[in-house]
């Protein structure tokens, strides 16, 4: 595949995902990465043909995101694009400046055309656990229910408005904007990564991811609608990983915050 763009040093292996391996290598001087599908049956296959009109439509407005070729091997899609460099964002990177780049990204991203989206709805997105109340689940099984029992009744109290803003007009939506998928470099945004799983629905989900891995400073005030789904949101994260004490402590953070307003 590399020898599309030129002769190589050699790969290494830079991340293992759920449905990709990514693979870094410098060709010529440049250096590139490499996503190929694992295949595993957990999920679906990746999508890089859709991804790649996605990024490319962003990158034309301004979006830091690195535009992806792709490439078949075999039986195989795969995609190439030349990597962006930076650092992932951590929690005393956010200033003020970058805060505001943040938003502009994810303004335009925002004001895309739902139809580039790489999945369809957000229970296509969140497949691998349970999102209440979008995917059937009764929220009296769901683990919230047996760490905070006394929350029960006030989160089943929104049902009707998450589903109200979870039916918002929908956009291109990222929702995965952990620390290793914001890059920054001299303080500025270099760069957004894995639009592998984005999907058509309302803005506000962002927002409350933001929420839940940045805090609410990199946000902002809430509207009513993200304060919903950032119900839902950390639901889901509580769902896929009820152990982890590090995902109890965010979830706890916004559950309390998002109960009071």
């Amino acid at each position: 595949m590399l020898s599309t763009v030129g002769s190589h040093d050699g790969i290494q292996l830079l991340a293992e995902g759920m449905s990709s391996s990514a693979w870094r290598a410098t060709v010529d001087g440049t250096p590139y990465v490499v996503r190929v599908p694992k295949g595993d049956g957990l999920r679906p296959l990746p999508r890089y043909e859709q991804e790649a009109h996605l990024l490319a439509d962003l990158a034309r407005r301004g979006v830091p995101v690195a535009t992806t070729t792709i490439v078949e091997l075999g039986d195989a899609t795969c995609s190439l694009a030349e990597e962006i460099r930076g650092d992932p964002v951590r929690p005393n990177d956010w200033t003020s400046a970058l805060v505001q780049e943040m938003h502009e990204a994810l303004r335009i991203v925002h004001e895309t055309d739902p139809a580039l989206a790489v999945e369809s709805d957000v229970v296509a997105r969140f497949h691998l656990a349970r999102i209440w109340p979008f995917d059937g689940t009764r929220l009296d099984d769901h683990p919230m229910a047996a760490r905070w029992p006394e929350r029960v009744a006030a989160v089943a109290a929104r049902e009707a408005g998450i589903r109200l803003a979870g039916a918002a007009p929908a956009t291109v939506v990222h929702t995965d904007l952990h620390w290793d998928h914001i890059l920054v470099a001299d303080g500025r945004l270099v760069g957004l990564l894995d639009f592998g799983d984005a999907f058509a629905g309302p803005a506000a989900w962002d927002d409350a991811c933001l929420r839940y891995y940045h805090g609410p400073a990199v946000v902002g005030p809430l509207t009513e609608d993200a304060r919903l789904l950032s119900i839902a949101f950390v639901l889901y994260k509580l769902a896929k990983t009820p152990a982890r004490a590090d995902v109890v402590e965010r979830v706890d953070a916004v559950l309390r915050d998002a109960l009071a307003g």
